[in-house]
């Protein structure tokens, strides 16, 4: 288990702009726009434009219905979340681009 770090602002920025790259790379990939989204996990279209513009903090519960309404397990979503942060934080991949994790048949 690792020791309690303490969260900070910009940490905090990056794990929501991370959240924000990885719906939006999901999105795309599954040939969406942001209100065929709206419709399909029933989550306004403001919320997920500002989800994916890393300004708003989604609820575990809107999390899930966006993975549902793009068809990718909610566990597949968040692993590529926490690797697009270890990413950045590492000075790693270019931001938005797939760390090449899949789901299903296809991969993104």
């Amino acid at each position: 288990m690792q020791p309690d770090r303490p969260t900070t602002p910009d940490a905090d920025a990056r794990r929501l702009a991370a959240i924000g790259t990885v719906v939006r790379r999901y999105r795309k990939a599954a040939k969406m726009t942001q209100d065929a989204l709206d419709e399909a996990a029933s989550v306004d279209v403001t919320h997920v434009r500002a989800i994916e513009a890393g300004r708003r903090n989604p609820s575990i519960l809107v999390l899930w219905s966006l993975a549902d309404g793009m068809g990718v397990p909610l566990d597949v979503l968040c692993a590529e979340v926490v690797a697009e942060v270890r990413a950045d934080s590492a000075g790693g991949r270019a931001r938005g681009q797939s760390s090449g994790l899949g789901f299903g048949s296809g991969s993104i």
